[in-house]
């Protein structure tokens, strides 16, 4: 194997088995696997750090008699996870696993879910908060500033500098 070649990472899916019990309960006793891709991808001109998917039935074959049956597979690129701070690392994991729905009690199949909101900033800037979507994201980001804000209040570092890897 050479450093192009695309592998399975053990040492993440560790990683992630640690942050599904922590916040995503409802994934207990799925098996998720991680596969690293040497060169991370790019959708519209923007680097894919991860990507979840469900296995197809024939992929799932093909891996049950190694791993057994997979419920979910995460694609990391290794280039792009090699720069990022361990904060970060756990964030795009826990990003990835909040995608990760379970398996859906009709189909027996494991479901995805896309994200809470999507929306362009300058249509937010213009428009404001227009859907009730942007409205419930929007309060996340609120709940999440004045934690930030708190914090520099007692230590003067606004965005907090383990989040941006110890750099000021």
């Amino acid at each position: 194997m050479t450093d192009k070649d695309w592998m399975r990472q053990p040492m993440i899916e560790g990683e992630v088995r640690r942050i599904a019990r922590q916040h995503h309960p409802h994934l207990d006793g799925l098996t998720i696997a991680v596969i690293g891709r040497p060169q991370a991808a790019k959708s519209k001109g923007k680097v894919v750090l991860a990507k979840t998917s469900v296995p197809s039935e024939a992929t799932g074959a093909l891996i049950q008699d190694a791993m057994g049956v997979v419920h979910y597979v995460i694609e990391v690129g290794l280039d792009a996870w090699a720069a990022l701070t361990p904060a970060q690392r756990t964030a795009c994991l826990d990003h990835e696993l909040c995608h990760c729905l379970g398996v859906d009690e009709e189909s027996g199949r494991p479901k995805l879910v896309g994200h809470d909101a999507e929306e362009f900033g300058q249509v937010i800037r213009r428009h404001g908060l227009w859907r009730p979507d942007l409205e419930s994201f929007a309060e996340a980001v609120a709940s999440q500033l004045e934690r930030q804000l708190i914090r520099m209040g007692a230590t003067g570092d606004p965005l907090g500098a383990e989040a941006r890897g110890g750099r000021p």
